[in-house]
């Protein structure tokens, strides 16, 4: 299937969304993109809500073009599931270019309210190895990530620490164990629009560090509906690469 059949389907599912939405005082959507990190926090309890979006990446000759999509219930708001997957990848080099499907992900989620303005979670996610071959992992990684989620002096602040096993067969010298982190800081400028910062990067011995600075927008058409962009710049030893994207997110309530 054609990028451009791809980008119809999920300006599709944009406008479903857009008309299927509806004014609710008692709940709303809750975010997880365009970060790297997540809130502590889970979707509301009892729906499902599934976040989607297009996201081109440049750096080392490449270009990888992708339809992220998250899909989270929440059994209780602290206790809940997701599951992620790629149902489109392509990605270009001087080589040529592969296109499919990518690899998904499914985690178990655990927040615990400390007072009201402050939240920790947990999440412990399993790769699912689903991709074309050729654009994902053989075998399965696993992550713990331990999140905190606060509020001060109007800015929402969300802190991410993670260790992540890798499943594939690493390069001489190179540790399967992958540190990662981000900081995030966000602020509703009106009830309808707010801005976010985030920082994040990765730790592997034998290999380069990484480091990500992401900006992101949100747009509540509705308490139940957020629109989103995001630019983002990354830097491992001396080579560059840019991200921006789009997507929804969308809590399935009436």
């Amino acid at each position: 299937m054609s990028m451009g059949r791809h980008t119809t389907w999920l300006l599709a599912c944009v406008a479903l969304a857009c008309a299927a939405a509806a004014q609710a005082d008692e709940l709303a959507a809750t975010p997880y993109r365009p970060s790297v990190g997540t809130p502590a926090a889970l979707s509301a309890p009892g729906y499902f809500e599934i976040e989607a979006g297009v996201a081109v990446e440049t750096g080392s000759g490449t270009r990888t073009t992708s339809i992220p999509a998250l899909l989270k219930y929440a059994f209780t708001p602290r206790v809940g599931v997701s599951f992620g997957f790629t149902p489109w990848l392509r990605i270009r080099s001087a080589a040529g270019h592969q296109s499919g499907h990518g690899d998904g992900s499914l985690t178990l989620k655990l927040a615990q309210p400390l007072s009201d303005d402050f939240m920790l979670g947990g999440e412990l996610t399993t790769s699912l190895a689903l991709a074309s071959s050729g654009l994902g992992s053989e075998h399965a990684d696993r992550t713990l990530n331990l999140i905190g989620s606060g509020d001060v002096a109007g800015l929402h602040i969300d802190l991410n620490l993670n260790r992540t096993r890798l499943g594939d067969a690493q390069a001489s010298g190179v540790s399967r164990g992958l540190t990662g982190w981000s900081l995030g800081a966000s602020r509703a400028l009106t009830p309808q629009w707010g801005l976010g910062l985030e920082v994040s990067g990765t730790r592997q011995s034998g290999t380069n560090s990484t480091r990500q600075w992401l900006a992101g927008a949100g747009w509540s058409l509705s308490p139940l509906l957020v629109l989103d962009a995001f630019v983002a710049r990354s830097a491992s030893g001396s080579e560059r690469g840019h991200t921006f994207g789009l997507g929804f997110t969308r809590l399935l309530a009436n």
